[in-house]
């Protein structure tokens, strides 16, 4: 920036003041304001020092000489702040200053309090770490039987008890039992194998299970668990069924910190332990060289196993005492504990699939998929890979000359994805075709990838039945979400989702039953703003969406169109997730200016609404969080973000959790109230689907008539709001004729 080195201009002697001048941000040095290097080499080339700059900071005239002046004080302080120390006592030994080995453990202890942990790695502290929590520790094998009474024995005295299984997988329907962990002190924790290949000396499954039972069915004993979900699944398959009370460490993390991005034991025991477990992958590798765990030597597994219980066990004596004074308690209790049991048995139950069909299915789309590419090659003119967002680019705005007005762009070029596809659709004329072709090409593919091909595939071979994984801390809103395979995001709108619906079949001689919450988030919207002219059109079982279409477009409620219908319902579901007018008028076709009009108008009629958006936006921007009727909090970050941007969806995140982690706590009450009913009553019908605000039954014919009451009672009682919560039933041969 000067033209020539430094050095070149300045002598060495020169330097602290040119420093001081100049100042460093990095060091928090504040310099002379508005004083950069061109301007100090300058004053140091006129005036040869900061004294001699001082001496004539009269003569600068203007703003600079006004600065300089004000910062005289800053000026010397920042050469203070520089200046080395001659003066230093140096009165010790020379001995004294040589560099011993350090003390590992108290250096990792200052840098974990400072949150130096890219220095923790680079000096490899992190053993360091190890030789401390290994110092505590207490980890013990067991494979004789006097050990296990002795462990028995302990496990009794105590007033709670960590358990942990070791399997050579992750899916809780296939996986071997290798070990089961226990702890009931903090830092002492006991490995019991079972399942070895490189052990020869060890408890046999049956004399473990004959032994624990008792003491692990004791109702004076807290059972804990990271997800004890899983290794419930797991020691129930292997005939060790254990009874609470429980508590899951990963739950209780989730209600505390449901915004955070893992909830898993290394994650935990980092925040509230300050301590790096042993990776998974160091014990087991990764990827293609991965082994299982009964492949390993005892050694390491047991050590890896005794961690594992003793880090949640600690957990447990923190998140418990987090959770009531945080004031959770109640929502983890009545809500998200008893959940558990309902899932446990929902993914034990599954559900049928026809195989035949989904095979039939794929047939004739990947025959409907070849004839898309075809005419997607034609009308492009030339063959091109349709999944590349960057030929298609190409294809659709350079060779093809399609329209960039008001399309998204990205760093690589104008945005392909749906919907700016979509933008060129609802054009219409020449430019409709081809995108449209592409949106049914990417649809179809994804049907095809995502459900047809994969399901059949995940049939378990023992049952017959697909048995989907539901997941309780895998949204921020309080929703479960399922996974292998993701059921949830089925397209129950598109003709395929419907046929792919048709494969989910009940067992044999049975019907499905599906229970739908109507407008529930709606009703949840009602009640929560204390709008009037929506509470009447529920209370009264009105249309609710012609009731608002009469409303929004001034008519009498038996002149509303269908598409005035139409309309109103799209704002009326906006509204729940803070839909701007640029997303309504996407949703519609319609320019953003009538869909601003559409939502000004509602907000005018509709004043509770308003009122509560108002108050939430306040109430966010004020807190940084939001709550349900429930207590489910969520933390809102970007509500208090420096761009409105970002802080204007942090708002639209806040109005939605309302209503939405609202409803997600109304259905999980009303799955555990009909589970509860469904074993008092020992009925052998089962719930087998959760999917949003909707409800699916295996039903066997002699119990339908009594499950369909207690379902719509269950379901339309589950929490009381001043309107009615109300339930659509209706059963079927399979998904689809049951929606």
């Amino acid at each position: 920036a000067l033209g020539k080195n430094i050095e070149e201009l300045i002598i060495p002697e020169q330097m602290l003041d040119y420093f001081s001048m100049v100042g460093d941000a990095i060091d928090n040095v504040p310099g002379i304001s508005g004083v950069g290097p061109k301007t100090a080499v300058k004053f140091i080339s006129e005036y040869g020092s900061l004294e001699g700059l001082y001496e004539h900071a009269d003569e600068i005239k203007g703003k600079a000489g006004e600065k300089i002046r004000n910062d005289k004080e800053l000026a010397f302080l920042s050469r203070e702040l520089i200046a080395l120390r001659f003066d230093a006592d140096l009165s010790s030994e020379l001995d004294n200053y040589k560099i011993e080995e350090m003390d590992k453990i108290r250096l990792y202890d200052l840098f974990k309090e400072l949150e130096f942990n890219s220095m923790i790695k680079s000096m490899g502290l992190d053993e360091a770490e190890q030789m401390k929590i290994k110092s505590l520790r207490n980890y013990h094998t067991v494979t004789e039987k006097d050990e296990l009474l002795a462990l028995a024995t302990e496990i009794r005295s105590s007033s709670a008890v960590a358990v942990d299984t070791e399997t050579t997988s992750l899916d809780t329907l296939t996986a071997k039992l290798v070990g089961i962990s226990l702890s009931c002190n903090d830092h002492d924790a006991y490995y019991i194998p079972v399942g070895h290949q490189t052990l020869e000396k060890q408890a046999s499954l049956q004399q473990v299970i004959e032994i624990l039972r008792p003491v692990l069915n004791h109702h004076g004993i807290v059972k804990i668990g990271q997800n004890i979900k899983y290794d419930r699944h797991i020691l129930d398959r292997h005939g060790l069924s254990i009874k609470g009370p429980w508590f899951d460490t990963m739950l209780a993390d989730y209600i505390l910190e449901a915004g955070r991005r893992k909830h898993n034991l290394d994650t935990l025991s980092e925040v509230y332990l300050s301590e790096t477990k042993i990776p998974t992958s160091d014990i087991i590798g990764k990827g293609a060289k991965s082994t299982t765990m009964d492949k390993i030597e005892i050694s390491r597994v047991s050590e890896y196993a005794c961690e594992d219980a003793d880090v949640t066990f600690r957990l447990h004596g923190i998140l418990s005492k987090r959770l009531v004074d945080q004031e959770f308690e109640e929502l983890y209790r009545k809500i998200e504990l008893p959940l558990v049991d309902v899932l446990l048995h929902m993914e034990k139950s599954g559900i049928g699939l026809n195989v035949n069909l989904l095979s039939r299915l794929k047939e004739g789309l990947t025959a409907d998929v070849g004839y898309l590419v075809d005419d997607i090659y034609c009308m492009a003119g030339e063959e091109f890979n349709i999944n590349s967002p960057k030929q298609l680019q190409e294809i659709l705005f350079n060779k093809l000359g399609y329209p960039t007005t008001n399309l998204r762009k990205t760093k690589s070029g104008i945005s392909t994805a749906e919907s700016e596809l979509k933008k060129l659709v609802n054009q219409g004329g020449l430019f409709k075709e081809l995108p449209e072709k592409i949106l049914e090409y990417r649809t179809n593919t994804k049907l095809l990838s995502t459900y047809i091909e994969p399901l059949p595939k995940m049939v378990n071979p023992n049952t017959g039945k697909i048995h989907t994984q539901f997941n309780q801390a895998g949204t921020e809103t309080g929703r479960l979400s399922s996974s292998d395979p993701n059921l949830q995001n089925i397209p129950i709108r598109h003709e395929i989702g419907r046929e792919i619906r048709k494969a989910f079949i009940p067992s044999k001689g049975n019907v499905l039953i599906s229970a739908d919450y109507s407008q529930m988030e709606l009703r949840i919207l009602a009640h929560i703003a204390e709008d009037q002219a929506l509470i009447e059109a529920f209370r009264e079982g009105r249309d609710v969406h012609a009731a608002t279409a009469s409303k929004l477009f001034n008519v009498p409620i038996d002149a509303v169109t269908a598409e005035q219908r139409r309309r109103a319902k799209t704002v009326n579901f906006g509204i729940d997730y803070g839909m701007t007018a640029f997303g309504l008028s996407e949703r519609l076709s319609i320019p953003v200016a009538e869909a601003r009009q559409y939502i000004k108008s509602y907000l005018e009629r509709f004043s509770g609404v308003r009122q509560y958006i108002e108050q939430t936006q306040n109430h966010v921007a004020d807190t940084g969080w939001v709550a349900t009727l429930l207590g489910r909090k969520r933390m809102i970050p970007l509500a208090k973000d420096s761009n409105r941007n970002r802080r204007e969806m942090g708002f639209r995140q806040a109005i939605n959790m309302r209503i939405q982690g609202t409803a997600a706590d109304i259905i999980k009450i009303a799955m555990i109230n009909i589970h509860n009913e469904i074993i008092r009553q020992e009925f052998q019908s089962r719930m087998v689907l959760q999917i949003h605000d909707e409800l699916v039954f295996d039903v066997i014919p002699d119990e339908a008539e009594k499950m369909t009451e207690i379902i719509v009672d269950k379901m339309e009682n589950a929490f009381e709001l001043n309107v009615p919560l109300v339930v659509e039933v209706n059963s079927g041969g399979n998904w689809s004729e049951a929606h």
